[in-house]
């Protein structure tokens, strides 16, 4: 590596000389540093660096260099300018601070040059990317790893300035963004990128894509456009904006934006660029020893306080010893979510040692309502010194006491969140509603439930103002115990009805709140009611989880309102049924509850500041809509820059707020507004994720140290109150290597002395994967015990020791973490007998528990364990939590399982029985003991989607008529697993199941090739029908984990296991199914009985009822048991019946889906738009649909599909036979999608439909499943079809107005997403929110297996020379070797052009087309190749030009090109090894024609490449590619971003060059070659290669069926043709022709077209197997009538004395006359000449067999043209000269018109340069204006030199003098 040099050099390298930099772009400019000196060690210095290869942003670099230049020069930096890339080698680079990247573009750099940047960057360097040097597209790794993203599209620029939009900068604290507002509005064109840099780069500004439109690229609501970062050694900074020329010249905000990163990335100011790059934290255990952690507060010592809910344990980390001790045990009531909660120092803690606790104090009768109150109490803390933190019981102060309800209706709702403000000194309390969930009426919706005898109403404690519940609290404690009120509480003391207390009110559950330092504002989190589905009409909305910025005292809705400000409607639970009410008002809500004791008039409910639920979020994104709602409140971060911490956060960081989420594992951070949002308003800018992959688990609780670090709790994992993998952890922002994590296991952890440990250290890991050392302390005395990583140890005295292992990386991070050991107390044993871990049960069922509890002092045999403390939480599990009920107590007893309020079987929900108990302590005061057991038990019912693991499966929304919110899917070898699995009491599973094909499952233990417990043999259902397979089992008698196998190939789907037999519930359920009617039969309307089996192993059947559709029919209370069922209307039912036995206990069956009538064909039904469906005949459909559109976010129709009916390859058409017009953008059609039921998200996503105008339209889809690309065609009619075609991952789609001639739209399109196995149907929207659209449908058609077209023509040998074409026929010339064309849009010539249409597609990088292009073999050496063609650019990036072409990732382009920013511009590309090159590119001006000319110029090494808009003047394009071998030329166009609909209309195609072989030929061939000479026969017709050959001097044609006589035309091959010349010609022939039968014949032929011919030709006459008859003919054909101008017939012999037939056409005018020779010598005329007029531009030789039966071979020995010459051409230029001044210089301008009658090659000479033009054409000027390069010149002689064919005239043009002083 090489070292830098000192900044201090002043030289230039001699890369940088003016006489090196002489032939680049641009010379060095070197711009001086600030007027006044610096300081020699002061001076720095950077390379501003702007060379291009692909596109330039030329207006930037001109306008902004300068600008860059002195605005570095303003704060000292002096800055070289170059486009020598020369310069980058290790003695240049050295001299400069930072490499400024500026619109850089393509690959500047060869292999030299770009590893001296990377050494450079490696020594410690900087380097700035501007804007096109994000997106550089020059295939360097290792560049495109430093930016970190490309950029796939920007949005649409427009003129400069660009497109407004607005920029927020997210970290005002660095050197580039200090200066800058929140929110920065200007405009720019904005750069999406393919990736998020956030997490591997620092963020500093991003977009706000609601403020523009982003464009098909966007990124969404995280979009980075400014970011910085450490790399490879140096530093690197980059920002996507800075597009135009008046970024710079006009915006001194983004150049300081600019001058800040220079300075950042030269090392000369500092600033944080890794607060967003994840690498740069480190989560640092520090105590994993805990136990269901709570809360916790942060010492200015840097210890660290938190509780233990349960065991009542405040647990004290302290730092100097890196461990932790209990500092205060106190009897705690744990039921429900109480226990010792919430915990926080006095502001004055350093001193007086104050803390606060919430707690819920333990009694001796927990159902006495005396009992029902939590405590808030301050307590003294005392120190010994490190590690010897003491809480004092006896020093509890009670502030105050707060009602909390109890049994036998444990609500929960605790809140119990505490904090200080260390500014004031008060205290804020969180105290949640105190309302059951589980047992109020409302579903999971707002519990307002007035019921007497209950406490199911939060308006009676959160909205109650005279209550302390569902609020915060803020007293100021006082030094004695007691507490005043501060001033500006939301009451004022003594105001009636309200408590003094309240700062805030109106909240379900504020469990976890902080403030802001700076502001004193609150952050609090709320939790949502649990209902995941939004019930206007009856109940409100679902679920939403809010984060509040509480600013000044208030109500915040609950629960009258949520999220926000969504308010709940007033139902009235008293009535039945009840009594559903208005929504309450949130801006003047009421509580008028009966239960209410405060204030009926409420303030206005506050919105929240951010929210998100089920349903919708205030950020989607970040945080997204869905299950997992558990919010809390993190700290807000104050940065303090005087603060010596080598862990603190960084300065980006100052002022955000942090949320986590319990739930999702996740945290984020928040960007509030600067200045503080109006009242109302959210104060919420926006949310990021913050270390998103880090594992958290359940984050409870967080704290912003004294060191800067962020202290984090985790509740933990598991179901039970202990909480395994929970744990106390510090995140560090640093730099370096990370630290290892220490694991110590200890076995045992508990006994009598002499106690041997076994300890195991192996578990620790170290991120970076090195070794480690191991330094044990067993006994906590601060000295090493031991270095082993699995030492043993034997206490030999009684007590509780911390046993600490300290890791050690060879970096010297260190990990520590310890294990308690008591000695002197063993920890009892609770072992759960009943029910087994992973057993089954069925909701509402009794559950009998058993728990064996021993304690080795205590009682060993456990016969003397007192039952009343054990003690037994049951609760019920949801996804990765638990909701607690009432505690138990004994070790054996019964409990009444609950789904409680707000869930449904459908989630991921079980119950959970926890255990514990606590002995009595040991001897010596050895501490209590707790041993605790959990056991898991699941719904019989297993849904497959909530497996633990899997691999190889994919969740996909359920089809069953069972529900199930989700299915797997699954094969060769997949697995999901279930953990745990208990078969108790189970003799079999049973597996619902659909298949593609017949196939089978396989059940598993403990993995996926494991021991085989069963397997399902799968029948073929289809993928959309779902059955039941049973598999027998035997109970293994142990939890195991459950392994469901997909084996071999074939899709299966799983929507549930589910188990047959009681499993551990107190009894037996009945058995029910419905026998009759089957499912799949058809019947028809009219009484129809149903019948039903049910039996009870253990109970007796009472009753069964049965329902239709969920509505009963009637109840049967004996076997056989049947009801009668009156159908009065064709429609798919579903049938259920529901049996119940003699203890109440019921069960429903499997649903049957009973088809009444022949509906759709067995096709189903999907509407969310109010959508009816009718069969009006057999095949013939009515849907009547509302919706108000198919288009991105909204998704609304009505459809009859297919379900799971089209695979990979298919068709399906259908007849629009009328169509309301409720809007003129109503669609109907097919539509095709992965699952049409799941509008929101259902990938694969296309439909194809007519609208009442504006004709057809065919949309396609996303990934995310939204229509975003839209394709027209066509007009409004009726009848009218569709059709689309699936053919693997292409979908085409076709319309027709007549059911036979379809019309493709565009090319083949890929679907995002799309399944091998889909929906298809038909589909009507209305396009309207309240009107319907009736659309009439008949015979939909679904092939399966749809069949492709055969093969083309062969291309006949072609010209490799004579390459021009100035398009003047109708069709192709065979010149054209290469036609490459999209399907549906071909290649046409009409009018003097060529058509080519601009298609769909592009050959760019990766891509492969459709384009269209005309291509032919470029010949070797010097060659012009040029066109004109018309192209009227519509959308960006479509473009048509020059191709160069070897393949797709071998070519060159010249391309007129539209811009996303609308402009036109000229682009010189080369692709090689498929990285592209942009040589040179250049916009036009607005009123540039649409037509254009373009030149490539070849010198046999390298091609240049020039425009022109009237093919004289002409602008050369910067660069040169190089020449590829094997390649094709000529035209092209594709590029278009929509369905294809403008063409490119070529005027002609030249080509001169300097070969030796130029194409021309004599006209006769010897046909002494191998093959025929394409240049000679260059008008071939219907090409056969394997009927045609040359060889041995013949062209020899085996003949074939087919003829031209009049109405006769069968398409005969090898008519071996040439282009006619114009005048008289004679042409002759010599043959053999063995010719057998009729009517084969031989000979030459005169060609326009098969209905317009003269033919010569020798033919046999004679039937097959007859005698030979062989004759002559002359006969003419015209407009096709056969002897139209004559038919003359001539007899011949039936052989040749010499063995050939000789003929001869010679033409006049347009009479031709032939003649027929047995020799050569004597000539026989054939009759009398004919006549034609037509146009006969083709002459040659045929030889074909019309009828034959036996082909023949005809020998052709030459062929002869002759035609008298023409004189030569002589060349004619008309020339001027002139002498002008611009811009104070003298110019030279000269022009040359060509006024010869064809091109003409012009030099220009002049002593100011020279210039060449290679085909100037008639009329057309040559024209140069030349740059003498000062202020005057004399006169003087200019010469002109011009070139046709052979001939070569110089002309002499006298100019004049001028001065332009």
């Amino acid at each position: 590596m090489t070292a830098r040099r000192p900044r201090r050099a002043r030289s230039v390298a001699a890369a940088l000389t003016v006489g090196a930099l002489a032939f680049t772009l641009a010379p060095v400019t070197t711009a001086a540093a600030a007027d006044d000196p610096v300081p020699a060690e002061d001076e720095h210095k950077v390379l501003i660096f702007t060379k291009t290869t692909q596109f330039r942003h030329t207006e930037a670099i001109t306008q902004g260099t300068p600008v860059l230049e002195a605005a570095f020069a303003e704060v000292g930096i002096e800055s070289d300018h170059t486009e020598d890339s020369s310069v980058f080698t290790d003695d240049n680079l050295a001299q400069y601070d930072a490499l400024v990247m500026f619109q850089t573009s393509g690959d500047p750099w060869n292999a030299d040059e770009k590893a001296a940047l990377e050494r450079y960057q490696q020594a410690g360097g900087g380097i700035v990317a501007i804007h096109n040097a994000t997106d550089m597209r020059g295939s360097y790794q290792w560049w495109d790893d430093m930016i970190g993203a490309l950029m796939p599209g920007h949005a649409a620029t427009g003129n400069s300035p660009g497109l407004p939009g607005t920029v927020r900068v997210e970290d005002r604290t660095h050197p580039s963004t200090e200066h800058l507002s929140q929110r920065w509005t200007r405009a720019d064109e904005w750069y999406n990128f393919s990736a998020n840099v956030r997490g591997s780069a620092h963020v500093l500004a991003t977009m706000d894509e609601t403020t523009y439109d982003a464009g098909g690229n966007k990124m969404g609501y995280d979009h980075p456009i400014s970011w910085c970062k450490p790399y490879d050694g140096g530093r690197a900074w980059m920002t996507g904006m800075g597009h135009f020329g008046a970024h710079y010249t006009q915006e001194p905000d983004f150049v300081q934006h600019v001058v800040g990163g220079v300075q950042w990335a030269a090392g000369l100011v500092e600033g944080d660029c890794g607060g967003t790059d994840w690498g740069s934290f480190e989560k640092v255990a520090l105590d994993s020893n805990t136990s269901a952690p709570f809360g916790m507060d942060v010492a200015p010592d840097g210890r660290v306080f938190y509780t233990e809910l349960v065991r009542g344990q405040v647990r004290v980390y302290d730092p100097r010893t890196q461990n932790t001790t209990t500092a205060l045990t106190l009897p705690v009531y744990s039921g429900g979510e109480d226990g010792l909660l919430g915990i926080a120092l006095d502001k004055d803690f350093a001193e007086n040692g104050y803390l606060y606790q919430y707690y819920s104090p333990a009694s001796s009768n927990d159902s006495d309502p005396a009992n029902f109150f939590n405590r808030v109490s301050r307590f003294t803390v005392s120190s010994d010194g490190p590690g010897a933190t003491v809480i004092d019981p006896a020093s509890e102060k009670v502030l105050m006491e707060i009602p909390a309800g109890r049994l036998p209706d444990e609500p929960g709702h605790t809140g119990g969140g505490l904090l200080v403000d260390h500014e004031t000194g008060d205290l804020y309390i969180g105290v949640g509603d105190d309302v059951n969930p589980h047992s109020e009426p409302s579903g999971g919706y707002a519990p307002i439930s007035e019921r007497d005898g209950t406490f199911h109403d939060a308006r009676a404690t959160s909205a109650n103002t005279n209550d302390l519940r569902g609020k915060v609290l803020r007293v100021h404690p006082e030094d004695d115990g007691t507490y005043t009120i501060p001033e500006g509480n939301l009451f004022a003391p003594g105001t009636e009805k309200t408590l003094p207390e309240i700062y805030a009110m109106g909240f379900r559950n504020p469990f976890r709140f902080t403030i802001d330092p700076k502001t004193g504002n609150l952050g609090v989190a709320d939790y949502s009611p649990d209902n995941g589905s939004d019930n206007p009409a009856n109940r409100g909305p679902a679920g939403i989880a809010e984060w509040n910025l509480i600013k000044e005292p208030g109500f915040f809705g609950w629960p009258l309102c949520m999220g926000n400000n969504e308010p709940f409607r007033d139902v009235d639970y008293r009535t039945s049924p009840v009594t559903v009410g208005d929504f309450f008002d949130c801006d003047a809500p009421v509580n008028d509850s009966v239960k209410n004791t405060g204030l009926t008039e409420l303030p206005a409910a506050q919105p929240a500041d951010l929210w998100y639920g089920y349903q919708r979020s205030s950020v989607p994104g970040v945080i997204n809509a869905g299950g997992g709602l558990a919010p809390m409140g993190g700290p807000f971060y104050e940065y303090d820059p005087e603060l010596d911490s080598d862990t603190k956060f960084p300065s980006s960081y100052d002022g955000k707020a942090f949320f986590y989420e319990w739930a999702r594992n996740k945290m984020y951070t928040i960007d509030l507004k600067d200045p503080e949002a109006a009242p109302g308003v959210t104060d919420v800018e926006k949310v990021n994720p913050f270390l998103p992959q880090e594992q958290f688990l359940a984050p409870i609780d967080s704290k912003f140290g004294p060191d800067g670090a962020m202290y984090v709790l985790d509740w933990g994992g598991g179901f039970g109150r202990d909480n395994p993998n929970s744990g106390l952890h510090r995140i560090d922002y640093l730099s370096g290597s990370r630290s290892p994590v220490s694991k110590p296991v200890a076995t045992p952890d508990s006994g009598i002395a002499s106690l041997e440990v076994s300890f195991d250290g192996t578990g620790s890991t170290d991120p970076e994967g090195e070794a480690l050392t191991y330094a044990w302390d067993f006994d906590g005395d601060g000295t090493t015990d031991s270095t082993s990583a699995a030492p043993s140890h034997t206490y030999t005295e009684n007590g509780v020791y911390d046993a600490r292992l300290t890791v050690t990386d060879p970096a010297g991070k260190v990990g520590t973490a310890t294990v308690p050991i008591t000695v002197g107390n063993t920890r009892p044993e609770v072992d759960f007998g009943l029910p087994p871990t992973g057993s089954f049960f069925t909701f509402g069922d009794d559950i009998t528990w058993d728990v064996a509890v021993t304690d080795a002092e205590d009682s060993p045999d456990g016969e003397t364990i007192d039952d009343e403390q054990v003690i037994i939480q049951p609760a019920l599990g949801h996804d990765a939590h638990a909701h607690p009920s009432e505690p138990l107590h004994g070790r054996t007893g019964t409990v009444a399982t609950s789904l409680g309020g707000g869930h449904g079987e459908d989630m991921n929900v079980f119950y959970v029985i926890d255990a514990r108990y606590t002995d009595r302590g040991g001897v010596d005061d050895v501490p209590a003991l707790t041993g605790s057991d959990t056991t898991l038990i699941f719904p019989k019912k297993r849904e497959a989607e909530f497996h633990a693991d899997s691999d190889g499966t994919t969740t996909i929304p359920s089809r069953d008529v069972e529900g199930g919110g989700s299915v797997i899917t699954g094969s060769n070898g997949a697995w999901a697993s279930y953990d745990p699995v208990s078969l108790y009491g189970v003799q079999a599973l049973t597996l619902r199941v659909a298949a593609a094909a017949e196939g089978t499952i396989e059940l598993r233990r403990d993995a996926a090739d494991g021991e085989l417990l069963g397997t399902a043999e799968v029948p073929q259902t289809g993928l959309g029908t779902f059955t039941d397979v049973t598999v027998d089992v035997t109970d293994p008698r142990e939890p195991f984990t459950l392994y469901v196998v997909f084996p071999g190939a074939g899709e299966r789907r799983l929507n549930f296991v589910e188990a047959d037999g009681k499993g551990v519930s107190a009894t037996t359920r009945p058995k029910v199914r419905i026998t009759a009617p089957e499912a799949g039969v058809r019947l028809e309307q009219g009484e129809i009985t149903v019948t039903a089996e049910a039996d009870d192993s253990e109970n007796t059947v009472t009753e069964v009822e049965f329902f239709v559709d969920g509505e009963s029919i009637g109840t049967d209370t004996e076997a056989p048991y049947e009801a009668t069922w009156e159908v009065t209307a064709d429609n798919n039912y579903e049938l259920t019946a529901v049996a119940t036995n003699d203890k109440g206990l019921y069960t429903r069956s499997r649903v049957v889906v009973a088809q009444v009538g022949d509906l759709f064909g067995g096709m189903k039904t999907f509407t969310n738009a109010n959508g009816t469906f009718e069969q009006l005949a057999e095949g013939k459909y009515l849907i009547t649909s509302g919706g108000a559109n198919m288009w991105q976010g909204t998704d609304e129709y009505s459809t009859i599909y297919r379900e799971q009916g089209a695979d990979e390859n298919w068709s399906a058409t259908v007849k629009i036979t009328s169509q309301g017009n409720s809007n003129g953008s109503a669609k109907a059609g097919i539509i095709v999608r992965n699952d049409v039921t799941q509008t929101a998200n259902s990938p694969g996503y296309a439909a194809l439909g007519m609208r009442p105008s504006g004709g057809f339209e065919w949309l396609r889809g996303n990934a995310a499943g939204q229509l975003v690309t839209s394709s027209a065609a066509s007009s409004t009619s009726y009848p009218a079809w569709v059709r689309i075609v699936r053919d693997g991952d292409l979908y085409t789609a076709s319309w027709s107005k007549d059911g036979e001639n379809f019309t493709q739209i565009g090319e083949p399109q890929a679907l995002p997403g799309a399944a091998s196995v889909q929906d298809v149907g038909l589909f009507v929207t209305a396009h309207s929110t309240s009107a319907t659209s009736a659309v009439e449908f008949q015979d939909f058609a679904f092939d399966d297996d749809p069949q492709t077209g055969g093969p083309g023509e062969e291309t006949p040998p072609q010209c490799l020379a004579q390459a021009s074409d100035e398009f003047d026929g109708d069709t192709l010339d065979p010149r054209w070797t290469v036609v490459r064309q999209a399907d549906g849009k071909p290649i046409t010539v009409a009018d003097g052009h060529a058509v080519l249409p601009v298609v769909q597609g592009d050959i760019n990088e990766a891509q492969t087309g459709p384009i269209s292009y005309l291509g032919q073999p470029a010949p070797a050496g010097a060659w012009t190749l040029e066109t004109k063609l018309d192209v009227p650019l519509a959308r960006h990036w479509q473009h048509a030009g020059l191709l160069v072409h070897v393949t797709d990732d071998e070519y060159t382009k010249l391309a007129f090109t539209k811009n996303q920013n609308g402009n036109r511009f000229l682009e010189f590309q080369t692709e090689t090894g498929g990285a592209r090159t942009w040589h040179g590119q250049t916009n036009v001006a607005g009123d540039f024609p649409t037509s254009i000319h373009l030149r490539l110029v070849s010198d046999g090494s390298a091609i240049t490449a020039a425009y022109s808009a009237d093919g004289r003047t002409w602008t050369a394009l910067a660069g040169s590619a190089p020449v590829k071998s094997g390649a094709t030329f000529g035209v092209m166009a594709g590029g278009d971003t929509a369905a294809a609909d403008s063409v490119a209309k070529v005027d002609h195609v030249r080509v001169t060059g300097d070969g030796s072989d130029d194409g021309e030929r004599e006209p006769s061939d010897e046909f002494e070659g191998d093959a025929l000479d394409g240049c000679r026969w260059d008008a071939v017709v219907r090409y056969d290669g394997s009927k045609v050959a040359v060889a041995d001097g013949e062209l020899r044609i085996t003949t074939q069926p087919g003829d031209i006589n009049a109405g006769n035309n069968g398409d005969p091959r090898n008519f071996v043709l040439q282009t006619a010349p114009e005048g008289d010609w004679v042409v002759e022939t010599r043959f053999k022709a063995p010719l057998v039968h009729r009517w084969q014949l031989a000979g030459l032929i005169a060609y326009g077209d098969d209905d317009n011919y003269v033919k010569a030709d020798v033919l046999a006459k004679n039937a097959p197997g007859a005698a030979l008859n062989l004759g002559a003919e002359l006969v003419s054909e015209k407009g096709g009538q056969f002897g139209n101008g004559g038919n003359r017939q001539l007899e011949l012999a039936d052989s040749t004395e010499s063995g050939y037939w000789y003929l001869r056409l010679e033409k006049v005018g347009s009479t031709y006359q032939g003649w027929v020779s047995d020799g050569g010598v004597n000539w026989t005329p054939l009759g009398d000449p004919v006549t034609n007029d037509a146009a006969l531009t083709k002459v040659g030789l045929m030889a074909i067999g019309p009828e034959q039966e036996t082909p023949v071979t005809v020998a052709f020995d030459w062929f002869r043209l002759t035609t008298e010459s023409e004189p030569e051409p002589t060349v004619d230029v008309e020339v001027t000269a002139s002498a002008r001044c611009l811009a104070g210089k003298a110019y030279l301008a000269l022009r040359a018109t060509n006024a010869d009658e064809a091109p003409v090659a012009i030099t220009l000479t002049t002593p100011f340069g020279s210039k060449e033009f290679g085909a100037v054409e008639v009329g057309a000027n040559a024209y140069q204006s030349f740059a003498s390069r000062a202020t005057a010149f004399e006169a003087g002689t200019a010469t002109v030199t011009a070139t046709l064919g052979d001939v070569t005239t110089e002309i002499e043009v006298p100019y004049d003098a001028v001065s332009c002083g």
